[in-house]
C-alpha cells in the first residue's frame, strides 16, 4: 500500500492553505514596515551628511551655530527638518606633565532630524512624529602651550 489517502490529502491541503493565508496577512504590514525603514533610512541619511558637513568647520564656528535646513524626499513628499548644534565637552583629564602631546579642545555636535510619518501605521491613519539624534565629538588640537 504505497500513496496517499484522500483524508492525508486533505489534511495536507488545510495546512497549506492555512500558512498561505498567515502569509498573506503579514503582506500589507510588510509594506507598512518597508515604508518606515525608507523613512528611518533616508533621516539618519541627511543626519549623517549633516554630521560629515559640521565636522569640516573649525570649533569655533560651530559654536555660533545652531544651523537649521530641510530637505524632501521626491518619492515620499515626506518632509526632513534638521538641526545641527554644537557644545564644548569637558575634557576629561589634562596629559600628564612632561606629556609632548597637546591637550584637545573638543565639541560635542548633534545632529537632529525630524519628519512626521505619513500612511498607515499601527496608530491608524498616519501624523506620527518621529526623530533621529546623531552624535559626534569633534577636535581641535592647540599647541603645548595653549591656545
Amino acid at each position: 500500500m504505497k500513496g496517499v489517502s484522500l483524508v492525508e490529502f486533505i489534511v495536507a491541503l488545510a495546512l497549506l492553505a492555512m500558512v498561505f493565508v498567515f502569509m498573506f496577512q503579514l503582506l500589507p504590514y510588510s509594506h507598512i514596515v518597508d515604508h518606515k525603514a525608507w523613512d528611518l533610512g533616508l533621516a539618519r541619511d541627511v543626519a549623517h551628511t549633516e554630521l560629515e558637513q559640521a565636522r569640516a568647520y573649525q570649533i569655533d564656528f560651530l559654536y555660533q551655530m545652531p544651523t537649521t535646513g530641510s530637505t524632501v524626499d521626491p518619492k515620499t513628499d515626506i518632509r526632513y527638518d534638521w538641526t545641527v548644534a554644537a557644545s564644548p565637552y569637558p575634557t576629561p583629564v589634562p596629559p600628564p606633565s612632561g606629556c609632548s602631546t597637546p591637550r584637545p579642545d573638543l565639541a560635542e555636535v548633534t545632529v537632529t532630524v525630524n519628519w512626521t510619518e505619513t500612511g498607515f501605521s499601527s496608530h491608524g491613519v498616519g501624523g506620527v512624529p518621529r526623530q533621529v539624534v546623531v552624535k559626534t565629538l569633534v577636535a581641535r588640537v592647540l599647541p603645548a602651550g595653549g591656545p
